[in-house]
């Protein structure tokens, strides 16, 4: 959660206004702004809702039904190399790629994906997109490297 706080944290901060001005609504904006995106995506961070279509396992089971649909023969490749989804999309989808770019491309792909109703299903798009750049490399890899890679 700190990544998300931190990515909002960068967004909001303004360097060039006086100190005065910008201290005065900075944290409660903050606060407010990370406490709609927590509301969001809490169920991905409690244990109870593991099973539910909400919760991370669900979201992960969209996220590799969604990749098996656009590419099966590097999904059955990842799957026959014993590679869980949850290897390596549990932290993009818990965190909505917070860790994966610098600060000032998450915020842009947050933009994206925050005016998009359908978020959710906007990011496991971006998910796929990323597999599928090192698409070559993954299909003659094995699983460490898979592993790797991703």
């Amino acid at each position: 959660m700190n990544e998300i706080l931190a990515s909002l944290y960068f967004a909001f901060y303004d360097p060039s206004l006086p100190y005065e001005l910008f201290n005065q609504y900075f944290e409660s904006d903050l606060f407010f702004c990370f406490n709609i995106m927590i509301s969001e995506i809490r169920d991905g961070f409690l244990r109870t809702m593991d099973g539910e279509n909400t919760g991370i396992n669900g979201r992960i089971k969209e996220f590799d039904f969604l990749f098996s649909q656009i590419d099966p023969v590097l999904h059955a490749h990842l799957q026959n190399e014993g590679l869980n989804p949850q290897f390596y999309s549990l932290r993009w989808l818990m965190l909505m790629l917070a860790q994966e770019f610098a600060l000032e491309n998450v915020i842009r792909l947050w933009d994206t994906l925050l005016a998009d109703h359908e978020r959710f299903l906007f990011v496991n798009f971006v998910c796929v997109a990323i597999v599928m750049l090192k698409r070559e490399t993954l299909l003659v890899s094995e699983f460490s490297e898979c592993v790797e890679y991703l």
